[in-house]
Order: C-alpha cells, then sequence, then structure tokens
C-alpha cells in the first residue's frame, strides 16, 4: 500500500512474480467488473469517471471472492490497492485474514501529486490548471485521511518503505 506514485503495483507484481505467488489486482479487478455493464460495474465507472471512491461494500465483495479462491486453493497472495478505508480493514478481519505484513511505499506529497494530476488528466482531458491542481489535492487528501485509519488497524503489520530516493 502507499500513496499515488508509490509504483505499489509494479511492486506487488514483481513480488508475486518473484515468490509465485497470487496476484490480487483490485484496481484490475474493477475494471474488468466494470466492463460487464451491470448495475456494480456501472457504480465503478461512474465511481472513476468523476474520481471519487468506489463504494466499499462493492470492493470488498469483489476482493473477497479473490481471496476466497486463493484460501481455497491454500495459496499464498499478495494484493494491492487493498485496503483502502477503514471499512475496508475491518471488512479484512471479519473475513479472518491476518496479513503477514503490510509494506507501506512511501514517496513525497509532490511525487503523489505529480501522479494524481496526470492520472487524473489522462482521465479527463479537459481538466487543467487549477482546477487539475483542486481535484489532485483533494484525492491526495482523501487518500491520506482513508490511510491514516487502516494504518491505525493494521498498525503492528505494518512495514514503512521510503521509496523517495528510489524514485526516478
Amino acid at each position: 500500500m502507499g500513496p499515488p506514485g508509490c509504483s505499489r503495483l509494479e511492486n506487488a507484481g514483481a513480488l508475486a512474480e518473484y515468490f509465485q505467488w497470487k496476484f490480487i489486482s483490485t484496481g484490475d479487478l474493477l475494471r474488468k467488473e466494470a466492463e460487464n455493464k451491470t448495475p456494480q460495474g456501472e457504480r465503478i465507472t461512474a465511481c472513476l469517471t468523476s474520481f471519487s471512491y468506489i463504494d466499499d461494500d462493492i470492493i470488498i465483495e469483489i476482493v473477497k471472492k479473490e481471496i476466497e479462491e486463493a484460501e481455497k486453493a491454500n495459496a499464498s497472495w499478495i494484493i494491492e490497492g487493498f485496503p483502502r478505508t477503514r471499512v475496508q480493514a475491518l471488512a479484512l478481519q471479519k473475513m479472518g485474514i491476518v496479513p503477514d505484513i503490510f509494506v507501506h511505499l512511501g514517496v513525497s506529497q509532490a511525487q503523489s501529486l505529480s501522479r494524481l494530476r496526470a492520472n487524473c488528466a489522462e482521465v479527463n482531458q479537459s481538466l487543467y490548471g487549477k482546477e487539475l491542481e483542486d481535484v489532485a489535492l483533494s484525492l491526495y487528501r482523501e487518500w491520506d485521511v482513508n490511510q491514516n485509519e487502516v494504518n491505525k488497524t493494521f498498525n503492528k503489520f505494518i512495514y514503512f518503505y521510503d521509496c523517495n530516493e528510489k524514485q526516478q
């Protein structure tokens, strides 16, 4: 886990490949569900295009299925992008999942905002200037508040790794 711009997806994928673990990417699961054009998929698409968090119940349901599959197969797994809120963190506990470790990849707020601006501009090309800055800052603040709650929930399992010097 970590803020936008910390290369969570790439790092989690590399670890999964190296250790031959099942890789669960929350973003990939949500995009796949959005392609299904179900009411749930339409809600995901609406949240993504409005730059808002996707409803916890939707994410929990989708991720829970993947985790249960891995657990039934007695497979080791790594997840990226979950939990992002306190509700999701508590849902993970309710599933009976006790993590071996959470790796929190840290980057500077400036690095994170840079990635957010790029991502937002890619999704909505009419965003620029102050409006783009405001959206990026709002998303960063929302991530920060939610991440603090996740950190409180799993504080004994979190390993903080500073990636600032590793970024190019």
